[in-house]
């Protein structure tokens, strides 16, 4: 149990590191001067907490494909 919860946070944090990096590319360039500005976002009234809502609704599609294939597998292995 402890190793899947270890798996799934690790995917949630690949998850928002990916999605951070494809949405703001100047996170390779300068990361702390984003960073610094990250309390002054104003996205959908989120504040700085959107980079993890963001990564949370990106991980539940994940994981819905996830569970959706792992159904199709066992319909076709029984």
């Amino acid at each position: 149990m402890q190793q899947r919860l270890k798996k799934q946070l690790l995917i949630y944090l690949i998850t928002l590191v990916v999605l951070a990096i494809i949405q703001h590319p100047d996170l390779l360039i300068s990361p702390l001067g984003r960073i610094s500005n990250l309390p002054k976002a104003v996205v959908y009234g989120m504040g700085s907490f959107h980079p993890f809502i963001f990564a949370f609704i990106a991980y539940l599609f994940i994981s819905l494909i996830t569970f959706i294939f792992s159904l199709i597998k066992k319909i076709f292995t029984v």
